[in-house]
């Protein structure tokens, strides 16, 4: 699922050799390796170019992307210790495009016991056209940035968000997602093996999830078509307006909606183990339920568990 810019392998060569009664641990190296690598410059810097690209290949540790008031980005590592210009983030400047890579390019790094923090800060006034962040293992933080595609894949850890963006897609193996996105979004995509999903959304047009197992909280004031599949986990979804459409097929887990009052639905439930519960002014017509003009069409399967839809 983790797609990485650079090819990583790790190559451990731990070993317990026992000599005379002594034993002692042999090293553990990382291959690591990336395209231009004589482009890139290691440590800290200030960027004055106008950047409207960012794509990240971190390994691990917590990594943070914001917006200030500053008409420069800084980019600042932190480690638990010294390291060497080959240990240090790699950074290259390629047009509008700033690469940021874990460390250097090679085939044998040691990069063992290193824990390391990366800082990024953005002028605020300035969108990004496309941001894209993997990162292996740590946490990721997205705070105060604007950008038309944000793109972010991660391993194990967290996943957190807070931005003004049109198209949002988030991959995660293992691991909390947080999404707290203003303005008008075009798409937003959630693909998750394991871990919770909370979302706070202003408008978008679509919202699709696909889960194995984890809860989902949704709270947004409009999304026009959602999407769910999700093998586990409870399921809430709080919206202002009521979407035009909604497919949802679930394993276990209850899944509930709260809508306006006056939401006009025609809903399709199918429960295998569970029950239909709702406060709305739902009639049965046949082998679906429908709820003022019946605008809206929810399609909602669930093998075990209630489905709830309620006035907000």
């Amino acid at each position: 699922m983790h797609k990485l810019a650079g090819a990583v392998t790790t190559l451990l060569l731990s070993a317990s050799l026992l000599i005379s009664g002594c034993s002692f641990n042999l090293f553990s190296m990382t291959s690591y390796k990336y395209a231009d690598a004589d482009k890139y410059q290691a440590g800290d810097r200030e960027i004055t170019d106008t950047i409207t690209n960012l794509n990240l290949d971190y390994l691990s540790g917590k990594v943070t992307v914001k917006g200030e008031d500053t008409d420069k980005i800084t980019i600042t590592e932190t480690a638990n210790r010294d390291l060497t210009e080959e240990q240090k983030v790699h950074t290259w400047v390629n047009g509008d495009t700033l690469y940021v890579r874990f460390c250097a390019s090679s085939g044998n790094i040691n990069i063992n016991n290193i824990e390391k923090s990366l800082v990024i800060t953005l002028p605020e006034d300035q969108a990004l056209d496309v941001a894209t962040m993997d990162l292996t293992s740590g946490e990721l933080t997205y705070s105060n940035i604007k950008a038309d595609t944000i793109n972010s894949d991660i391993t194990s850890g967290k996943v957190d968000i807070t931005a003004e963006a049109g198209d949002v897609n988030v991959d995660a193996t293992s691991g909390t997602v947080l999404l707290n996105l203003t303005g008008n979004s075009r798409n937003v995509k959630i693909d998750a093996t394991s871990g919770d999903i909370d979302a706070v959304i202003g408008d978008a047009e679509s919202l699709d999830i696909d889960v194995t197992s984890g809860t989902i909280n949704v709270t947004a004031n409009s999304i026009r078509s959602i999407n769910v599949s999700k093998t586990s986990g409870d399921s809430e979804f709080r919206l202002n307006e009521t979407p035009d459409s909604v497919d949802i097929d679930s394993t276990s887990g209850k899944i509930t909606f709260y809508l306006p009052e006056d939401a006009g639905i025609t809903a399709d439930i199918d429960t295998t183990s569970g029950e239909f519960n709702y406060n709305l002014p739902f009639t049965r017509n046949g082998g679906v339920y429908v709820a003022g003009n019946g605008a809206s069409t929810f399609s909602i399967n669930a093998t075990s568990g209630d489905v709830t839809i309620n006035k907000i």
